[in-house]
């Protein structure tokens, strides 16, 4: 049993509270401040002189990271807590990247993380946007192709596509040789 308050004005009261006093003081049960310890971490302590104190430890527990493990296999990322010992609504982070939280409880599958974000392409070296989870390995690049066809005009194409067959409009009296004879046509060389 604990009692808070002044005893001396309860000493000065009655008679009981002298008897209880007297009791208290022979044990050494008697001080300025009550110490509270942590069921689950025995080592932290906490002198209680007021009420704001017991604000320090709001949740039943103290402020080292709670030492339990999730039914998922993660460590709860909370302080020490007595108020939720079954962990019901706790957050893990999405394994596609930690600065991204997964909307569902842990011990549910998180989906693959679909924010957005900026990545550097393998093969060509561009930048684009593309779902987290995604690795830029399997990223299709839509930046526009630099390449140049084997009969000489730009590939109309994306980075990402092959590049397939040339259909430019040509002369026939051009500097480029067309299949068809005819004053308009189109460069069918094929490219593959």
């Amino acid at each position: 049993m604990y009692i808070i308050g002044d005893l001396e004005c309860l000493t000065a009261k009655g008679e009981v509270w002298r008897d209880v006093r007297a009791a208290l003081k022979s044990v050494d049960a008697v001080g300025p401040a009550l110490t509270l310890r942590c069921t689950e971490h025995p080592d932290q302590a906490l002198r209680v002189t007021n009420a704001a104190d017991f604000s320090v430890w709001r949740r039943g527990g103290c402020t080292v990271r709670c030492s339990s493990l999730l039914g998922c296999g993660h460590q709860c990322p909370e302080p020490c807590h007595r108020d939720n010992l079954e962990h019901y609504g706790v957050v893990r982070q999405c394994s596609g990247a930690p600065q991204h939280l997964c909307d569902r409880e842990c011990g549910q599958e998180c989906p693959e993380c679909v924010v957005p974000v900026r990545k550097t392409l393998p093969g060509c070296g561009h930048e684009g946007t593309f779902p987290c989870a995604q690795p830029p390995a399997e990223a299709a690049c839509t930046a526009p192709c630099v390449r140049k066809l084997p009969c000489g005009h730009p590939c109309k194409r994306r980075c990402g596509e092959s590049c397939g067959g040339c259909d430019v409009p040509v002369s026939a009296t051009g500097s480029i040789r067309c299949q068809k004879l005819c004053r308009c046509c189109f460069c069918f060389l094929n490219t593959r």
